[in-house]
């Protein structure tokens, strides 16, 4: 069971949500990637979040990009709406490493990252991130799937271990009532293997040793417009009708085809099958 031996938390009431996207892949070839996020970034905006609880991280090279047979257009599924419209950027990709990326989620500000997460113990967090994944984390700015492996100087990687203490120091200052994170990478569920805190729950695209897969091939675009796992995520979580986290799980597992979609953390997440996806997509 995913949830044996669930822990009871005392949690202090919800007052807010704050919400991180971060696609950390560029160039045309990772269309899917950025589309991705920007439906993410739509449905919050959908929901009633306001931009300056949102922290958009991206490239953003595909809308104007030369190959964009659609100029200032981002699809997520073929002949479908524009995604990018109305989007605010508060990070490029570019010179934003995996550190940065982990100062920004512990609230660590600086000259490299003036915009961080203001949450407290009284906000659920919800964090997207979607890119190139290996067996040792998911890479910052890489070109494929193969380049996401240690030893590349051409980028940095979010490594379990990485991500695990940024967590736990989010925890230590008290800088979120429950924290929902989503991988969509290959072998993304490896970045889960090492998160141990309580009120912190992952869910991943693949289980640690296998790729996750396209969807959605655009014959105008002449690209690949989404993944698998993030289409079916976008589609179940922007219908009207609530669910439990388990649910939402349970239908993410049968319906995401190539990989298989797997929790982490969940027996110190709480009850799955009682807290309601809605938690994290409302204010």
């Amino acid at each position: 069971s995913v949830n044996e031996g669930a822990v009871d938390l005392d949690l202090p009431d919800k007052e807010d949500l704050w919400v991180v996207i971060a696609a950390v892949s560029s160039g045309w070839e990772n269309y899917r990637h950025q589309a991705d996020a920007l439906s993410q970034y739509q449905l919050f905006r959908s929901r009633g979040i306001d931009d300056d609880r949102i922290i958009m991280i991206g490239a953003d090279d595909i809308a104007d990009n030369p190959a964009n047979t659609l100029p200032g257009v981002v699809r997520n599924e073929p002949d479908g709406p524009d995604v990018r419209a109305g989007a605010v950027y508060d990070y490029s990709l570019n010179n934003l490493s995996a550190d940065d990326l982990m100062d920004i989620l512990s609230g660590e500000r600086s000259d490299r990252t003036p915009t961080v997460l203001q949450s407290t113990e009284t906000s659920n967090v919800y964090i997207y991130i979607v890119g190139h994944g290996g067996s040792d984390g998911v890479a910052v700015d890489a070109a494929t799937a193969e380049d996401a492996t240690v030893g590349s100087h051409a980028f940095s990687l979010i490594t379990p271990d990485l991500l695990s203490k940024t967590v736990i120091k989010m925890h230590d200052n008290g800088m979120y009532r429950r924290m929902l994170i989503m991988i969509e990478a290959c072998h993304g569920g490896v970045m889960g293997k090492r998160v141990k805190s309580n009120g912190v729950l992952l869910m991943a695209a693949a289980n640690p040793f296998e790729n996750s897969l396209g969807y959605g091939y655009d014959q105008t675009l002449e690209a690949w417009v989404a993944d698998q796992f993030s289409w079916q995520l976008f589609r179940r979580i922007r219908q009207e009708e609530n669910r439990s986290l388990h649910d939402l799980y349970n239908e993410l597992y049968l319906n995401v085809s190539g990989s298989h979609v797997s929790l982490y953390n969940a027996s110190r997440f709480g009850d799955v099958r009682e807290i309601d996806v809605e938690e994290f997509l409302t204010r």
